[in-house]
């Protein structure tokens, strides 16, 4: 009896297997295609985030530099001046 289940035994889950196969991979394959893609989206902004303070950050400098450089200038034709 034992013997005639393990004979029959993978005739009959083999249909089922292929059907839970046919049915979980290609949800399992498009649901990390869509992470995948979730992924590069938040990736694509973070790096945009980050140049922009990058950029923020230097056109502050850029604007302080010059206006030290102003000021000194501004002070140096004033002393000239007098």
């Amino acid at each position: 009896m034992i013997a005639i289940l393990l004979i029959i035994a993978p005739y009959l889950f083999a249909p089922a297997l292929f059907a839970f196969v046919l049915l979980i991979y290609p949800i399992a394959f498009y649901t990390l295609f869509i992470f995948l893609i979730l992924y590069l989206v938040a990736y694509g902004i973070s790096s945009y985030l980050k140049y922009r303070s990058q950029q923020k950050a230097l056109r502050k400098a850029v604007q302080d530099y010059v206006a030290k450089k102003r000021a000194e200038i501004s002070a140096s034709s004033k002393g000239s001046n007098n």
